[in-house]
């Protein structure tokens, strides 16, 4: 699902996982998925490098039988969507909302920033062809990284990022 959050032309990220499995989910994806605040979900957050510096902390929740079932060789090599798409789950439809939001000090660590600094924090929540939620994902830039100049033709459908003006 290209273009939900661009980032220029690819990026051969470098994943490091920071956390995954079981765990709380935030009251966010909670709501996505129909359950009570305070739910076990499965979660993972990981650290996304480019050219060897830190460029944004995903913390992706999904149903404990999706998460579980991706491998570890993956959450460190490959984007979520294309580790969703080989497992045969497509996303057919998501919502994104940005903001900005401080880090945690597992966050902090990882982007190598001051705990509580702010970050554009860009949230979705992916739903399959039949409505039902695959995942909600939250990514918190680096301060230092900006999104790429962005420009729309008012009678087109979308956005067209600068590299490809």
């Amino acid at each position: 699902m290209p273009g939900l959050l661009r980032t220029g032309f690819s990026r051969p990220f470098t994943y490091t996982p920071l956390s995954n499995g079981p765990d709380t989910a935030p009251v966010e994806a909670c709501e996505v998925f129909g359950v009570p605040p305070g739910t076990i979900l499965w979660t993972v957050r990981r650290l996304r490098t480019w050219q060897r510096k830190p460029h944004s902390v995903t913390h992706n929740v999904q149903p404990i039988e999706t998460g579980s079932s991706h491998k570890t060789a993956e959450l460190k090599s490959k984007p979520m969507l294309a580790i969703l798409a080989g497992e045969g789950k497509a996303v057919a439809r998501a919502t994104r909302q940005f903001g900005v939001r401080q880090v945690s000090g597992l966050e902090a660590s990882a982007l190598d920033i001051t705990l509580g600094q702010a970050t554009l924090a860009a949230t979705f929540a992916m739903y399959d062809a039949d409505g039902s939620p695959l995942q909600w994902v939250r990514i918190q830039l680096h301060p230092d990284v900006r999104t790429p100049l962005e420009s729309q033709d008012v009678a087109s459908t979308g956005w067209v990022s600068r590299e490809n003006l």
